[in-house]
């Protein structure tokens, strides 16, 4: 069995990650995973923590258990965490070194003893760009500022942390790229990693299909005047060239600015497009359009 634990500082995006195996059919594990009662101790005290930590390896055996029952399950199961045991190492309040030992401890036990494997990614941002989350997120979701996110010192604290001598099994940055493009390049590290669960992550392995530059036709002087071709019906002006377009469609051969036009006229771009945009979602590393 295979643990996928996400990690990283609040506004990273690993909630998006986990929606994105979700929605190819990976089972997630999220934080209400493992409940923990209240007591009279505080729940970030050593004890409490530990605790934790113990009702979250017994739940994987619980898991493992279930799979193992199932002759008609997969023979090598995996499920994406949110968070993994080493969370407890940040929230708790004391003894942090010894929480982190105990933790990768467990860890080698689960997989020498049960062939449960447990991969830990922390996934990263850059660190203004992740401030800036952080607060557009909380004017979406002011909720979260019990939560203390809207503190630079517990935002310094949690990005040191996360960059600091943790031992994470991967790193996967979540920057300037399509959500789709992360989970892949997250699965192709994983797979090189660990080869043998290749199989239930092959249909993210496939080659992504980058749009090549098309050629476009001859325009008359007509057209390139006004930016376009081949396309009829309403007219419709643009606002930053004043370029005049006609029609609902987009036609071969339109000319940077006209392309835009068309685009917001269909409701298919909010802001201008960057170079090489086309009608697809998603962008990769090269700024190519992901389909």
């Amino acid at each position: 069995m295979l643990v996928l634990c996400l990690e990283g500082c609040h506004g990273s995006g690993k909630t998006q990650l986990l929606n994105s195996f979700e929605s190819k059919g990976f089972e997630v594990l999220d934080e209400a995973f493992t409940d923990m009662p209240e007591y009279a101790l505080h729940p970030q005290s050593l004890i409490m923590e530990t605790a934790w930590m113990s009702n979250w390896f017994q739940r994987l055996l619980q898991k493992d258990y279930e799979c193992k029952q199932n002759p008609d399950g997969p023979k090598d199961p995996v499920f994406i965490a949110d968070r993994s045991p080493f969370s407890a190492v940040l929230y708790g309040r004391r003894d942090g070194d010894v929480i982190k030992g105990l933790i990768q401890s467990l860890i080698a036990e689960v997989a020498e003893e049960a062939d449960i494997h447990i991969v830990t990614v922390h996934v990263s941002t850059e660190k203004e760009l992740l401030w800036s989350r952080i607060q557009e997120r909380l004017v979406l979701e002011p909720v979260r500022g019990k939560y203390n996110e809207g503190s630079r010192d517990w935002f310094e604290k949690c990005y040191n942390f996360y960059h600091s001598e943790m031992p994470w099994d991967m790193s996967v940055a979540n920057n300037h790229i399509a959500i789709e493009q992360v989970t892949r390049n997250l699965v192709r590290q994983l797979t090189q990693k660990m080869p043998r669960y290749v199989a239930p992550f092959r249909s993210l392995l496939t080659p992504v299909q980058v749009l090549p530059t098309a050629t476009p036709e001859p325009l008359s002087p007509s057209a390139a005047r006004h930016g376009a071709h081949s396309l009829a019906a309403t007219p419709t002006t643009s606002p930053t060239t004043g370029t005049r377009l006609e029609g609902e469609g987009v036609g071969k051969g339109l000319s940077e600015s006209g392309l835009q036009v068309a685009m917001e006229r269909n409701g298919l771009l909010s802001t201008p497009p960057r170079k090489g945009a086309a009608l697809c979602g998603g962008w990769d590393e090269t700024q190519a359009v992901v389909c």
